[in-house]
């Protein structure tokens, strides 16, 4: 009806015009609007298709950066537990595992120990060699300790030539054992300087701390303290 109501507005226009002399334009037919209607749509859509492509763009980038920052802050994050010459956990990681694990020790009642450990006269060894023979050195040695305990257990460097081992549900007893086997692989392994060419025989002093549920609750700092104090007694 609208179509056929066109037609006739476009032939009554083209007689007043003739009848007048006028010069007019001619009205768009409604396929004509209907054809400028969708060419509007259409470039509406391709704009909205483009946006949307330009918004999962963005989301892909955005998940990107996001994963990178994971990633970079985790990489930070293990580099902060790190001790920065021998590459085991520092001092800080060693506070953190051992904290958790004294909890999950109480609740599931399973003991605990500490092997406290000190290089015995190292500093003799930065006096006769320089202290690039003495980095060398304390990085096999961290090595050595990292081969005498299991995956689950930690070895840490305490700060200087002192180093701390976790084990995990052991007793005093298994501690002490644990402890005699690394004293007796240190005290037989050949250790090298910067220069690769004379051997270091070195001894440690260990001391050894444990805790047991029937203990009761204990702090962190008093195990660690414990272990330390037994291993200048030793």
């Amino acid at each position: 009806e609208f179509e056929s109501l066109m037609r006739r507005i476009d032939q009554r226009v083209g007689e007043m015009s003739t009848l007048f002399e006028l010069t007019c334009s001619r009205p768009t037919t409604y396929a004509k609007l209907l054809e400028q209607a969708n060419l509007a749509l259409g470039s509406i859509v391709n704009e909205q298709e483009r946006l949307l492509r330009e918004l999962e763009a963005a989301r892909q980038e955005a998940k990107k950066l996001t994963e990178q920052l994971r990633l970079a802050n985790l990489k930070l994050l293990n580099e902060s537990r790190k001790d920065a010459l021998t590459g085991i956990a520092n001092r800080r990681h060693l506070e953190e595992f051992l904290e958790n694990e004294l909890k999950r020790s109480l609740r599931y009642g399973q003991p605990l120990a500490v092997l406290f450990i000190d290089i015995d006269n190292f500093k003799s060894i930065n006096d006769r060699c320089g202290h690039l023979s003495g980095d060398s050195v304390l990085k096999q040695f961290a090595e050595s300790l990292e081969n005498n305990v299991r995956v689950n257990d930690l070895v840490c460097r305490y700060g200087g030539e002192e180093f701390v081992v976790a084990l995990l549900e052991t007793s005093v007893s298994g501690a002490i054992i644990v402890a005699e086997r690394i004293r007796r692989f240190i005290e037989s392994t050949h250790y090298f300087g910067a220069n690769a060419k004379i051997p270091q025989y070195l001894t440690v002093s260990i001391g050894v701390a444990a805790w047991a549920p029937q203990d009761g609750a204990v702090e962190l700092k008093a195990l660690i303290e414990k272990a330390d104090h037994a291993m200048y007694r030793a």
